[in-house]
């Protein structure tokens, strides 16, 4: 909040009356017009002070144990005055540093144990005063490069899960990670949805339940997503029932308290929820949620189904859905496929999802997404490829930058050309001008798709695909540069192993990107890779494996932290059809 003071200043009348006769004495002030009085004895006018503006906010910071750390802000004003704050509690509580009153915040020799840190600057004049965004003070062991840990089953002794959703993991700015999965009691079939949470310095806790369900009204899916604010609070949406039909129920938990009572996010008794959403948390606490909703029976779901969301305060309170698709008059809707979801540590939101136009020569699917902005909610959506039949493409992911850009992936099939394979393509979203059409990145005739994407401030869109090839499916990555420019594609995996799972990827703060994947070369792994900032590809690093006789059940799910630590969780098959979730952290 920025407070304006006013600053007064005093005319005296002496002044006014001898500006007078000097007019009258020069012909000055003649004619009809009237002359202007001067001001009578005491009188003050006021002249407004502007109050200061951050132009340049701080930045996070990442160093090695005892070394230093700057920390800079840029403002407009006159008379500037700075006082520079920190907190170890997540921006809960804040004091002030002592003798740090200047547009630069040094730390020398920072130890080990003010990882976490975050900072931020009191800038003000006279005319009012305003506060700096967050910065956060990453610090890395000295002499202990990062690397993943053992990996450990999030539940071992109660309980098998279920398969058929896969378990869900996010993470925060404090390095913290929350990890959801569904467990299933295989004598009942009574199920529950269940979460735990990873601190650093104290390791995983206690299991917390968030919804259960007996095996009379369990979901037909097991579909949710998680999100971990700075603060501690998580915010989750799962697949519950009401009135007999699968339902969005949202939820949330702050840092060592249970999770509240599910709020239902949607209100039809007549169609269900479908078993995809997404859902994403901004730096404020605030969460954003899109699923898709069918607004009727079956067989009619595929022309009733729309794309909605829901957006949940910093205090749990959930808002009412809002109808983000296409209009019905354009006979373009729906949710076909699962929705992806990316959010800017400025609460800006870039939605994609697979659109659907049921009937006609245009009958297919589509690439399709919309920008939610701070300052004008929701943007209409648009299709990302031309809704032409015979030329299907699918939204597989999409990213977000700092300044509100985005970058959508997907794959194009033009079903109708004989011979022809997929391709993965790139859209890019400029804030003032849409999206622009979508390039190709793969650069190969070989079948190209289950694509991702990641985008960095620097506008460079770091893009990853699964790409056919007569000794399996191999991944492969390519670049597109602010400007456009596409790079050479590169292979990431060895070219012995079929990828077996799907991949992943998810970029820091600072622009390194993490790649996670599972392959089997020649038994069942899960493997990452990390491209730094300058665009270094790092060797392949195990994350998992086990005996060639059990394998993954479900993709795996890839949280990283600003900090650069990461959390990889997935499900595994035992051996005997049961599957178990596990996690491994990266740090």
């Amino acid at each position: 909040m920025v407070t304006t003071t006013l600053l007064t200043r005093t005319h005296r009348a002496l002044g006014g009356v001898l500006l007078g006769l000097l007019l009258a004495s020069c012909g000055g002030g003649g004619g009809d017009a009237p002359a202007t009085p001067a001001p009578a004895p005491g009188v003050t006018t006021t002249v407004p002070l502007a109050a200061p503006a951050i132009t340049t906010q701080p930045a996070n910071q990442t160093i090695t144990e005892n070394s230093n750390a700057a920390f800079n802000v840029v403002a407009s004003g006159s008379g500037l005055n700075y006082q520079w704050q920190n907190s170890t509690d997540a921006g809960a509580t804040w004091a002030d540093v002592s003798g740090a009153t200047s547009a630069s915040l040094n730390l020398n020799a920072v130890p080990l144990a003010r990882h976490g840190e975050r900072v931020r600057v009191r800038v003000s004049n006279g005319g009012g005063q305003v506060l700096s965004s967050e910065a956060l003070l990453s610090v890395n062991a000295a002499g202990a490069p990062r690397a993943w840990q053992t990996a450990q089953r999030l539940r071992a002794a109660d309980g098998l899960s279920n398969g058929t959703a896969g378990p869900a993991v996010a993470g925060n700015a404090s390095g913290a990670f929350i990890a959801a999965w569904v467990d299933v009691d295989l004598t009942t079939g009574d199920s529950a949805l269940l979460t735990r949470r990873y601190s650093p310095g104290a390791g995983w806790g206690t299991t917390d339940l968030v919804a259960s369900w007996t095996n009379a009204d369990d979901p037909t899916f097991h579909g949710f997503s998680i999100g971990l604010a700075p603060s501690g609070t998580a915010a989750i949406v799962f697949i519950g029932r009401a009135n007999l039909r699968d339902s969005l129920y949202g939820s949330h938990q702050v840092a060592g308290g249970a999770w509240a009572a599910p709020t239902l996010l949607e209100d039809d008794d007549i169609g269900s929820t479908f078993s995809r959403m997404a859902l994403v948390m901004d730096d404020n606490g605030v969460a954003t949620a899109v699923w898709g909703q069918d607004f009727g029976g079956f067989p009619a779901v595929f022309n009733t189904r729309r794309a909605l969301a829901a957006r949940m305060a910093p205090d749990g309170s959930w808002s009412q859905y809002v109808d983000i698709d296409f209009p019905a008059v354009s006979g373009i809707n729906g949710v076909t496929l699962t929705p992806r979801l990316a959010v800017n540590a400025n609460g800006d939101v870039a939605a994609g999802w697979t659109a659907s136009i049921p009937s006609g020569p245009n009958g297919g699917q589509y690439a399709a997404a919309a920008v939610y902005t701070q300052a004008g909610g929701w943007g209409s959506p648009v299709l990302l490829t031309p809704g032409v039949g015979g030329n299907n493409s699918v939204l597989e992911d999409i990213s977000i930058a700092a300044d509100g850009s985005a970058a959508a992936s997907l794959h194009l099939y033009p079903y109708t050309t004989p011979g022809a394979t997929r391709s993965v393509l790139l859209a890019r979203y400029a804030p003032g001008s849409g999206w622009a059409n979508a390039v190709e990145v793969d650069q190969t005739a070989a079948e190209s798709l289950f694509s991702r994407v990641a985008l960095g401030d620097d506008g460079t869109a770091v893009v990853i695909w699964q790409q056919a090839s007569l000794g399996g499916n191999l991944l492969y990555t390519n670049t597109v540069s602010a400007g456009g420019s596409v790079g050479t594609p590169l292979m990431l995996s060895a070219n012995t192993g079929s990828i077996v799972n799907g991949q992943t990827l998810r970029r820091d703060p600072a622009g390194n990107v993490m790649v996670l994947w599972g392959t089997y070369e020649p038994s069942y792994r899960l493997v990452s890779r990390v491209r730094d900032a300058a665009g270094n590809w790092g060797a392949q690093g195990s994350v998992w494996t086990l005996a060639s006789n059990i394998g993954f059940d479900a993709d795996a799910m890839l949280a990283v932290a600003p900090d650069g630590t990461a959390a990889a969780a997935w499900h595994v098959n035992d051996g005997t059809g049961n599957s178990v979730p596990w996690i491994n952290l990266y740090r």
